[in-house]
């Protein structure tokens, strides 16, 4: 993969590229593979006992600048163990049932403002409309 790529942000059409000539796993780096086969999601992503599990790529999951390590970013098992088990209860079942009204509330909102949005601009054949989700 050329640096170009990274850099200019096309690394992932690339690596796409790489997938359709060689296949499901493609290496892309000394010590980096590429899966394109949600099978690969188990091994890489749960952990199983007496497996080492894989750590995180600081390059791609660092902290935003000035700000702490998150359940995501953290690169340490055992601090991403400590904080999902703290976390756990919020994502049970009878939890995310509890919550359901509160999380559709929240994305009609959004859908309703999206809409006003896309309605409020004046559309040309064929154009979509940009809408900035964070501000």
């Amino acid at each position: 993969m050329r640096v170009s790529s990274l850099v200019r942000g096309g690394s992932v059409f690339e690596i796409r590229k790489l997938h359709e000539e060689y296949g499901e796993i493609v290496r892309i780096g000394p010590n980096e593979l590429s899966f394109a086969t949600p099978k690969a999601l188990p091994d890489i992503f749960s952990y199983r006992v007496g497996h080492k599990p894989f750590l995180k790529n600081q390059i791609f999951v660092s902290p935003p600048p000035g700000q702490g390590h998150s359940l995501i970013t953290t690169p340490s098992p055992e601090d991403h163990a400590r904080m999902r088990k703290l976390l756990a209860f919020s994502f049970t079942e009878k939890a995310l049932k509890s919550q359901e009204s509160i999380i559709q509330t929240y994305v009609q909102i959004t859908v309703d403002r999206l809409l006003e949005i896309i309605g409020d601009q004046e559309k040309k054949p064929g154009q979509g409309t940009v809408v900035d989700m964070v501000d």
